[in-house]
């Protein structure tokens, strides 16, 4: 490890026990208190009052001082209280957020009192903020300086800077399956008798711009080292297409599938796997349970080991990639059945709207480049490696794109890759310089 980047590793960890520290010794506010929630006895609605009662405080302006969780049938506090909101008691059942006279009715059922979040809206906490900060800018120091040259440094601050002052302009949207998916995860949790305290859309938020900085790092290791700053221009352009940055920074179950795809991309893009027999194997193996969990959180990137044998060819290596990553899909399906079930539920519930009119006005000037490169510069008849491979990524998934939208983000990232592989491909042509693509 680089003298440079030690002394980052420290930083960032001084910075982020520093900020802990201080919020801790000031009494600074880690928790809402003060609304009376009185819930259901059901499960769920129990579990997500609780939510409620450690997320809010009452002095907001969407929050009574008492608040009342469920529905006319399980909630006799709410039934004896209904009639202030002049609505019919078969409203109670649908999910919403009623406030009358400082008292705030939160109903539905068991199966989509969760819905109410996006009413409900984040109150975020002092604390929970302040260490979101610190967390966020000691990931930004050490990537920042794990990166190779000033100019890829500069805009990878830039990229950044833009990642955080979106988290902070923003008003958190969250889909439906991220909602439902959060919603399992607070009603195991107080199965178990756990406080809801840390399990929150608030940390969910954080959660999720923490991966959108690690998405665009990943993004910038898909260039190759010498022009690492074009994942700048990557990113740019995946960001500047309205229904990828709404897939993107929307909350969903799709930003994680979409995380582990790039990390998968950045490791064929960097690993060498080099005569050294250890780490090659390494290497390989690490390879391999990225894939695996791609491939688990969204089948259709199945593609990937495919293409990385086809423009990667060592027979010995790939079979080892082809063996542990079948393993990787097999064990993780078997041991964590309900777990995938629920999350592929998860995206199929996604509802990805496409004009495929605008999708074609988008798409024109990356397809357009593309077609010119591979006609000019026939890198991709006379090379294997990182171009072919994401050339196969990107007909395949462009396929799958037209029959499931939510294949977008992946598609268009593997198409400005490899746009941006052939225009390096063809500039050292014109210059007679050599360099593995």
């Amino acid at each position: 490890m680089k003298a440079s980047l030690k002394v980052a590793l420290g930083v960032a960890i001084v910075l982020v026990i520093t900020v802990v520290t201080l919020v801790s010794v000031l009494d600074v506010q880690w928790n809402s208190g003060g609304v009376k929630v009185i819930a259901a006895n059901e499960s769920g609605i129990k579990a997500w009052g609780e939510y409620i009662s450690t997320s809010y405080d009452k002095n907001t302006d969407s929050i009574g001082s008492i608040v009342l969780v469920g529905n006319v049938n399980d909630n006799p506090k709410l039934r004896s209280l209904w009639n202030l909101t002049d609505l019919p008691a078969s409203y109670s059942f649908s999910p919403h957020v009623i406030l009358v006279r400082n008292v705030t009715f939160v109903t539905g059922t068991a199966s989509n009192i969760y819905l109410t979040a996006n009413e409900l809206g984040i109150e975020f906490h002092p604390a929970r903020l302040a260490t979101f900060i610190a967390v966020f800018l000691a990931l930004v120091i050490v990537f920042t300086v794990a990166m190779e040259d000033s100019s890829t440094r500069a805009f990878y601050v830039i990229i950044a800077f833009l990642i955080g002052v979106w988290s902070l302009n923003t008003s958190p949207s969250f889909t439906k399956p991220a909602l439902k998916l959060f919603y399992s995860l607070l009603i195991k949790s107080s199965s178990l008798g756990l406080s809801p305290g840390w399990i929150s859309l608030e940390n969910m938020f954080y959660a999720h711009v923490v991966l959108m900085l690690l998405t665009v790092t990943m993004i910038f290791y898909t260039a190759p080292r010498r022009f690492r700053e074009l994942g700048f221009v990557i990113s740019g352009l995946l960001m500047a297409v309205p229904m990828v940055r709404d897939q993107i920074s929307t909350i969903s179950p799709l930003s994680l599938a979409f995380f582990i795809f790039a990390t998968t991309i950045a490791m064929v893009s960097n690993f060498t796997f080099p005569e050294n027999r250890r780490k090659s194997i390494l290497q390989t193996v690490t390879l391999s349970i990225f894939t695996s969990v791609s491939i688990l959180l969204q089948p259709l990137t199945a593609i990937l080991p495919i293409a990385f044998v086809l423009t990667f060819p060592r027979r010995k290596r790939n079979i080892l990639y082809l063996s542990m990553t079948a393993v990787g899909v097999v064990t993780g399906f078997v041991l964590g059945h309900a777990e995938w079930h629920a999350i592929w539920s998860a995206l199929r519930e996604e509802s990805v709207e496409v004009s495929w009119n605008s999708a074609l006005l988008q798409l024109a000037l990356p397809l357009t480049l593309a077609s010119y490169l591979l006609l000019k510069g026939r890198v991709i008849m006379r090379s294997k490696g990182i171009t072919p491979f994401t050339t196969i990524l990107t007909l395949v998934l462009g396929f799958a794109s037209m029959l499931n939208p939510a294949i977008i983000p992946y598609f268009f990232l593997s198409l400005m890759i490899m746009v941006m592989r052939l225009m390096i491909g063809v500039e050292e042509r014109g210059t007679k310089t050599l360099s593995p693509l």
